[in-house]
Formats: structure tokens, C-alpha cells, sequence
């Protein structure tokens, strides 16, 4: 079992910041968020923060992979 991530004060809450960290730790691509403030850094250790349009309109142009 991998170690979470420590990340703490990325996110605007630490409960969005766990979120943040299941992601870096999982090593997923994508961390999809409704929160503008959440998305201001765009990308963290590997892993981009974007808006549910955006990511939709991705998967739409096959650009993210799932």
C-alpha cells in the first residue's frame, strides 16, 4: 500500500487537500473540481486540476484519457 501524499495548503480546505492528495498518491491525471479557487494552481505534482466542462469537453475530443 502506497503512503498518502502529504499536501497541505494547495487546496482552499484541508478536506480538499486529502482529496488532492488520494489523487497525487493514486497517481491519477486529473483532479476535477467545481471550485474556481481550487483550480488557480492548474496543475499539482503531476496531476492537472481542471473544471468539469473542460475535462468533459476533453473526453468528448478524446483528449483525457479515463
Amino acid at each position: 500500500m502506497n503512503e498518502l501524499a502529504d499536501v497541505r495548503g494547495v487546496a482552499t480546505t484541508p478536506a480538499d487537500d486529502l482529496i488532492l492528495a488520494a489523487a497525487v498518491s493514486g497517481g491519477a491525471s486529473y483532479f476535477v473540481t467545481g471550485d474556481r479557487q481550487n483550480r488557480s494552481p492548474g496543475e499539482y505534482q503531476g496531476v492537472r486540476i481542471v473544471d468539469p466542462r473542460a475535462f468533459v469537453d476533453w473526453l468528448i475530443a478524446g483528449v483525457a484519457e479515463v
